[in-house]
């Protein structure tokens, strides 16, 4: 098994599928150069860290909520090192809350951080991408927006 590439990935294709961030336009590209494949790359990953930031906000606000709650989630996600505090305790006011929200449980059930640093990195990458020229990967139809590519295109097959 090889490390995955995403400029190798998107090279090797003639057409790939984009949608506009903002009003949803899907198009078929085809005939792209390399700095339109990086623009598109750039534009897919700036648009994932920023639905990842709004889940790791809704979980600061879930977590505020309950302060003092020893959940193994809130727990697990708030220290750098919860086995050195393994005291958890059931919650469930804090389950309940979490059960309404079914794509931030979905979040912090299968993934493994700490909420602190990881929202700081995303910050950061979001800063850093931003300053990227989108300009050639402007949307056709409202002008506004930015091509990414289409949600789950780039995963590489298993």
């Amino acid at each position: 098994m090889s490390i995955f590439d995403p400029t190798s990935f998107i090279r090797q294709h003639r057409e790939v599928p984009a949608v506009c961030c903002v009003c949803g336009h899907t198009v078929s590209l085809r005939d792209r150069d390399e700095a339109t494949d990086g623009a598109l790359l750039d534009s897919t990953f700036l648009d994932d860290y920023r639905l990842e930031l709004l889940l790791l906000d809704r979980a600061s606000a879930l977590f505020a909520r309950f302060p003092d709650s020893r959940h193994a989630l809130k727990v697990g996600h708030e220290q750098l090192q919860p086995k050195l505090f393994p005291r958890t305790s059931c919650d469930p006011d804090f389950e309940a809350a979490l059960a309404a929200d079914p794509p931030l449980s979905k979040f912090l059930r299968r993934s493994m951080f700490h909420l602190p640093s990881l929202r700081k990195g995303v910050m950061e990458s979001i800063e850093q991408l931003s300053k990227r020229d989108f300009s050639t990967i402007r949307c056709p139809v409202c002008a506004d927006g930015v091509l990414r590519l289409q949600i789950g295109w780039l995963l590489p097959a298993l």
